[in-house]
Formats: C-alpha cells, sequence, structure tokens
C-alpha cells in the first residue's frame, strides 16, 4: 500500500471516528465529569487555541495507537498531518473556529509534552494544565478514553454556538 493510501485511509477512519463521535454527543451517548470539563475550561479560556487542539489530537493519536505516548514522542502520530487533515476537516464541518495549525505553534520543537515543554510555553498554567490532561489520557482505557473525546468535542461544539451567537 503506498503512503498516499495508508493516509487516506487513516483519514477516512479518523473522520469516522469523529463523525460518530457526533453523533454519540448529539444523542447522549456519553458521560459528564466535571473535573474533566473544569481542566477543559482552562484550554478554552486562553486566547491560544492550540493548547485545545493538541490534546484533540492526542487523544484521537492515542484512540488510533493505545501505545502513543504525547509525553515521550509527540511526533510518533504524525501531528501536522493529523490535526490539518481530517481533525480539521471535522470541527469545519461542524463550524468549530479552528487554527490551520494551532497544534503544532504551540508545539514547535518539542519533542515530548511535559514539564520541561510547558515551563517554556505561555500562558504557563494553560501549558501546565495539558501536561496534566496528557498524563489523564495516557493512564485511561479505550472506553474511557472514547468518552474524554466526547466530553472535548462537547466542549469545541459549546465554543461553535458562543461564536455563532456573536
Amino acid at each position: 500500500m503506498s503512503h498516499t493510501t495508508k493516509a487516506s485511509v487513516r483519514n477516512q477512519q479518523i473522520t469516522d471516528m469523529i463523525e460518530r463521535f457526533f453523533v454519540d454527543i448529539a444523542t447522549g451517548r456519553y458521560t459528564h465529569d466535571t473535573k474533566l470539563e473544569e481542566s477543559f475550561e482552562i484550554l478554552f479560556r486562553t486566547q491560544t487555541w492550540g493548547f485545545r487542539e493538541i490534546v484533540l489530537v492526542v487523544a484521537i493519536a492515542r484512540l488510533r495507537d493505545s501505545s502513543y505516548r504525547a509525553s515521550h514522542d509527540l511526533y510518533a502520530c504524525n501531528p501536522r498531518s493529523l490535526f490539518e487533515k481530517p481533525i480539521k476537516q471535522a470541527l469545519d464541518g461542524k463550524g468549530i473556529p479552528t487554527r490551520q495549525s494551532g497544534p503544532l505553534n504551540v508545539a514547535k520543537g518539542a519533542e515530548r509534552l511535559n514539564v520541561q515543554w510547558a515551563a517554556g510555553r505561555e500562558p504557563r498554567h494553560v501549558a501546565e494544565e495539558v501536561v496534566r490532561i496528557v498524563e489523564i489520557i495516557e493512564g485511561l482505557a479505550t472506553n474511557e478514553l472514547e468518552n474524554f473525546t466526547k466530553l472535548l468535542l462537547c466542549r469545541f461544539l459549546q465554543e461553535a454556538n458562543i461564536v455563532q451567537h456573536l
């Protein structure tokens, strides 16, 4: 299978997964988690959109490959093409505002998302929250990670509604 075919298969799988999650959100097939929702607010209250976007990339990458660890090798999932192709297109399709390469802008030059990475980012408290969330993601079982991702996508949808009402 050529690289292009592999990428298009991967992109379609991710698109299908995200679309399934949006259906689950619309029909209430997810569980609220107040602690996670509070963490997500930190990501969404900052003007630096890349923090929320990199968390989504990490969650999707981990759902595709349970051995993926952004805390050890961020680029093992090819985050740029993962975000810019299927993830961004799925978000755009729901009217969710994104940046072209938001996740890569906040993670530029980072081999791993950890405390050393967070120390060099602004706002630092948001970067530290990203590291905390990545640790959570890496400890979740698949069904828990699916729920986590639905909660995060739910918050992205809330953001689209806020923008739409402005």
